[in-house]
């Protein structure tokens, strides 16, 4: 089984969507720090850009590594606070969003770090504020507890990893 936790809108084939909101029309309703499997049930589990959602005294991780199978990968992709603050300063910098190109800007830095409050409707809901940031290693820091290896890497079989962010492949 292959898990892509928090799916929102983004459903990926061969693996069971799994978001709180029915609205995003998961395969399956339900919080990441309380998922409805059995221990060690999966293979695989994508969370790309969910971590930040939760706080950072949630057990999300420890369920994530709860529910994963001996040798089994998840991948972890949250918002490179530093490198977002980076590119603003810098300038010149784009990401694409809704097809479009935009600048990287400081109100995209306070979106990065701040989520849904900055963004406005229909952004602002619960579901949608960041609760907690990642600067330097603290994404590794808050999986090491849980994982045997882990690996930051721009490199995932199921989406392209961006500059903005930061993806770790954790191994349990």
């Amino acid at each position: 089984m292959k898990l892509n936790l928090g799916s929102g809108p983004t459903h990926f084939d061969g693996f069971l969507n799994v978001d709180y909101d029915p609205s995003e029309g998961p395969d399956v309703l339900s919080e990441v720090d309380a998922l409805p499997f059995e221990d060690g049930a999966a293979d695989e589990i994508l969370a790309s850009h969910i971590l930040e959602h939760v706080p950072f005294w949630s057990n999300a991780v420890q369920e994530w590594a709860r529910v994963l199978a001996p040798g089994g990968i998840c991948w972890v992709m949250v918002p490179d606070i530093m490198h977002i603050y980076e590119a603003a300063v810098q300038g010149g910098v784009t990401y694409l969003q809704a097809g479009e190109w935009k600048p990287v800007s400081y109100d995209y830095v306070n979106a990065a770090v701040f989520g849904g409050i900055v963004l406005g409707p229909p952004w602002n809901s619960p579901g949608h504020i960041h609760r907690q940031i990642f600067l330097g290693d603290m994404l590794e820091r808050q999986l090491a507890p849980f994982f045997s290896t882990l690996e930051r890497t721009k490199e995932c079989p199921h989406r392209e990893i961006g500059d903005l962010e930061i993806c770790v492949k954790a191994v349990k």
